[in-house]
């Protein structure tokens, strides 16, 4: 009999929460490839719904602990909701139109860029010496892609790895290099005290 398990990441609205989550489903999806497991991430009014099917629930639930506990912030809940659901078809983000809110990490291709909604914001995962990608741009209109794909091609990242990414807040902090000073090794202290006050005043608000 065929499964489907939901999890919901009910998680502030922050970027250096959602960053490092969409992170982690990436890694769930090669674990999932790797396993044989169909599994879909997205964003909802909700949270981030990550969908599983034909999978192993207790390695399922082992891989998110882990994966949670290695980007887990004082003071800040990453727990999920768990429910066991009908199985029922998952979006396809390889060869269809990609929806708004999936979490999508791809070779970049003009094929890609025209898969893609209006909405949403792509950076490349080269990086400049300053720790910036090398490309990172909003979306925009279709028929902007053939100028996005030619910038592209112009700074050397066609066909290499990219992400999308939906929120402006989080386009901004991966613009100005704000999540690669996050996931160093030994990170500035005045920058993680700036990000534990933005988390407090997020927790108030």
């Amino acid at each position: 009999m065929r499964t489907e398990t939901n999890w919901l990441f009910q998680t502030p609205p922050h970027w250096a929460i959602r960053c490092p989550l969409h992170g982690c489903m990436c890694a769930v999806y090669q674990y999932a490839k790797r396993s044989g497991w169909r599994s879909w991430a997205g964003w909802t009014d909700e949270g981030l719904l990550l969908r599983l099917q034909d999978h192993d629930l207790e390695t399922a639930r082992k891989i998110l602990d882990n994966i949670l506990k290695a980007i887990a912030l004082p003071g800040v809940d990453l727990s999920n909701i768990e429910r066991s659901v009908p199985v029922t078809p998952l979006p396809d983000t390889t060869n269809g139109p990609i929806a708004w809110g999936s979490v999508v990490d791809q070779d970049l291709t003009l094929k890609f860029l025209l898969r893609l909604p209006n909405s949403g914001f792509i950076f490349s995962h080269i990086l400049k010496r300053n720790g910036r990608p090398a490309l990172a741009m909003p979306l925009g209109s279709i028929e902007a892609r053939r100028t996005l794909w030619n910038t592209a091609k112009e700074v050397g990242v066609a066909g290499r790895m990219s992400t999308i990414i939906w929120f402006e807040e989080d386009f901004q902090a991966v613009a100005a290099g704000l999540l690669t000073r996050m996931m160093m090794s030994e990170p500035d202290p005045s920058f993680m005290d700036m990000l534990m006050r933005e988390l407090a005043e997020h927790r108030r608000a």
